[in-house]
């Protein structure tokens, strides 16, 4: 189980110890969804919407991971146009390539995260692979 003390310390550990031009913002809702917003001024912006009563916030950290997969799109991006263009696709193999490709560099921040906490296990990459694989089956064209 991962309480929300975790989330403020991942929020740390990505603003601070990685991305000095990140900024994160974890706002309390009924319902974890997460949203990355490209860099206005060079200070791109991801929002966590969290559940506040729900004990366990593993959920909402897999996808503030997931989230920062997307800013590291962006910053490797050489051309700033595909990325929106990917990033505003609905559905399809292109979507579904571009969200993949977020999880997993997401991934690899989120490993070097747990490798810096003690409390925190592999189980939680277990989770993250289940809530990628969900998330992609919504990516699916319909018919297909």
């Amino acid at each position: 189980m991962i309480d929300q003390s975790v989330l403020f310390q991942a929020k740390s550990f990505l603003c601070w110890d990685r991305f000095a031009e990140l900024s994160i913002q974890l706002v309390p809702v009924q319902t974890a969804v997460g949203y990355f917003y490209p860099p206005r001024h060079d200070l791109a912006s991801i929002v966590l919407f969290y559940h506040i009563a729900e004990k366990d916030v593993t959920e909402a950290l897999c996808l503030l991971f997931h989230e920062v997969g997307h800013f590291l799109q962006w910053k490797s991006s050489s051309n700033r146009e595909d990325f929106l263009s990917n990033f505003q696709l609905d559905k399809g193999s292109e979507k579904i390539k571009f969200e993949t490709q977020a999880w997993e560099l997401g991934k690899s921040i989120l490993i070097e995260f747990i490798d810096q906490h003690d409390s925190l296990n592999e189980n939680i990459l277990k989770k993250f692979d289940r809530l990628k694989q969900q998330s992609l089956r919504t990516y699916f064209a319909e018919g297909a």
